[in-house]
């Protein structure tokens, strides 16, 4: 799509892309701005006073500027600083784009926020850079960005502020015009005024039933605050994936369920938390209060619960791999790898068509597996050969794939993830979600498979005839697996002093497991935050003190 641009739209571009040249920090090292992180403790409200008082309230124009609008800001760009010194924060100057709906702005961010921005620019208290839009045909845009001053960090340093008491208002903040967040989500998907495929959030009517959601959603948030969740093994406060970086602190661990394409039965997975977005390596490291964790998870989840909409109880009647197939000759090609296979199948269970599948699977397989491929083209017809080899080896479900079916599966593993964390949160188990896999503490891990097992036993739909039983006569329905680091329960023999060699070598792995100091430093320091009397009393009025 071809665009006309006026030669002032041009001189505005222009413009931007010269002053974002002579900026004194890195325009490309930011993160968005986030507009559900907040805080109602004293020291932050103090602090916010502070700046107000000495900038806004003897001016007559920014008087009128609303407290919580300045909070906001700040709260975001002291975050930003503590976790990174060089990062900036990517924001809009648009006025439109402060026109959200009022139910997921509950914090009734507005375009006041520009004025905001100005005045604590003019103020020296920070920098920003305006972003630009090209309407041009392949042209790029940016939002703008904006950093803290040495003059607010000198502030940020003074002020007796402790990080952890910036979150999500999970319940009413004391500010009573403003909301909790809201933690069910609607989306439709829209075409911008550039041609672009964008998410977009909806309103919708409250029902008993989403009250139950958000319900759940609510005390699982809650219990999350109270419990240090991190990388054990990290130096850094992110890890690189894909050439992003994601944060791993404490303001990033908050849920909330989306649904898609304005209907309750499309979607609802739970989304939010660092785990979902580090790559899988990372998560046998993710420590719970400091303590080890396991990982359980469903194998080839969506594909076995398709075969279960057809009454067959895949790992009973069939059993095998299923993103393997035998290489088929002439071809001697990475497609047929097990890792290319499995993201040609899982990519084609949420397509409406094959073309579609292809060319989705394609874009992810280049850039997961780029070395895989020794710089060979992933053609047309390889794939679409690929895809009616899998729907061979699939043929009970053969007429199930790329026929859109996956938003509905996931629908169905969501209510699988709101029974298992309904279940741990009424004992204040914290229990992290990852769609079709599952985070606790060790020593919890047979829980979680028999809590695993049963919400899998109660919705996958599978006749009782086809429910098997493992040896002692517990109903098994599906493949679940234990990962940790280097240690699984198969691994112990009983009848050997010590569960045996190979069971000793693994204790030694884990004793010598790295832990970085940044890890043991911001634990101790949540552990002091959690122990003081307010945050005790709150834990125990809220029934979450263990």
């Amino acid at each position: 799509m071809v665009y006309n641009q006026s030669s002032n739209e041009i001189w505005m571009v222009f413009m931007a892309l010269l002053s974002a040249d002579n900026s004194w920090f890195d325009l490309d090292h930011s993160r968005p701005f986030d507009v559900h992180t907040w805080s109602d403790y004293s020291e932050v409200n103090s602090f916010v006073g502070t700046i107000y008082d000495v900038y806004f309230s003897q001016d007559h124009a920014l008087s009128n500027i609303g407290k919580h609008h300045l909070k906001k800001v700040l709260i975001d760009l002291y975050v930003t600083w503590l976790d990174d010194p060089d990062l900036c924060i990517g924001f809009d100057l648009m006025p439109s784009k402060y026109k959200g709906n009022l139910r997921y702005n509950n914090l009734k961010i507005t375009r006041t926020t520009i004025d905001v921005v100005k005045a604590l620019s003019n103020a020296g208290l920070i920098d920003y850079v305006r972003g630009f839009r090209d309407r041009r045909e392949g042209g790029q845009s940016r939002k703008a960005r904006m950093k803290a001053t040495t003059t607010l960090i000198d502030q940020f340093n003074d002020a007796k502020i402790n990080r952890f008491d910036i979150g999500f208002a999970i319940r009413i903040p004391k500010d009573r015009r403003l909301r909790p967040y809201e933690p069910v989500v609607m989306r439709i998907k829209k075409v911008d005024d550039l041609g672009r495929k964008i998410n977009e959030d909806v309103e919708y009517e409250d029902t008993p039933k989403i009250q139950k959601m958000r319900k759940v959603l609510n005390n699982y948030n809650l219990l999350l605050v109270y419990h240090h969740i991190d990388l054990s093994n990290n130096d850094a406060r992110c890890v690189e994936s894909k050439g992003k970086r994601i944060w791993i602190n404490q303001q990033d661990k908050y849920t909330r369920r989306i649904f898609n394409n304005n209907k309750w039965n499309n979607g609802g997975r739970f989304y939010g938390g660092f785990w979902q977005r580090v790559p899988s390596e990372y998560r046998p490291f993710i420590r719970i209060d400091g303590k080890r964790t396991i990982e359980v998870d469903y194998s080839a989840h969506h594909p076995v619960l398709l075969y279960a909409r057809k009454g067959i109880n895949y790992w009973k009647d069939i059993g095998t791999d299923p993103y393997i197939i035998e290489q088929k000759a002439p071809y001697d090609h990475p497609v047929w790898q097990r890792d290319i296979l499995k993201i040609l199948l899982l990519t084609a269970l949420n397509c409406s068509n094959d073309m579609e599948a292809i060319r989705a699977a394609r874009a992810e397989i280049y850039e997961d597996h780029r070395d895989k491929l020794r710089g060979i083209r992933l053609e047309d017809n390889i794939l679409i050969d690929a895809l009616a080899a899998l729907r061979e080896k699939h043929r009970p479900i053969k007429d199930l794939i790329a026929r859109g079916r996956g938003i509905e599966l996931q629908y169905l593993d969501s209510q699988i993830s709101e029974q298992i964390i309904k279940e741990f949160t009424k004992d204040n188990i914290p229990v992290l979600c990852v769609h079709d896999s599952y985070i606790v503490w060790e020593e919890y891990a047979n829980d979680l498979h028999e809590v695993v097992n049963d919400a899998w036993r109660k919705l996958s739909r599978l006749s009782k005839k086809e429910i098997t039983e493992d040896v002692f006569g517990t109903p098994m329905p599906t493949n679940v697996k234990s990962k940790q680091i280097g240690y699984f329960d198969e691994e112990i023999d009983h009848e050997e002093e010590g569960g045996g060699k190979r069971h000793q070598e693994i204790l030694a792995l884990k004793a010598s497991e790295y832990v970085s100091q940044r890890h043991i430093d911001d634990l101790k320091a949540f552990e002091e935050w959690r122990d003081r009397p307010d945050n005790q009393e709150t834990m125990r009025v809220m029934g979450l003190k263990q």
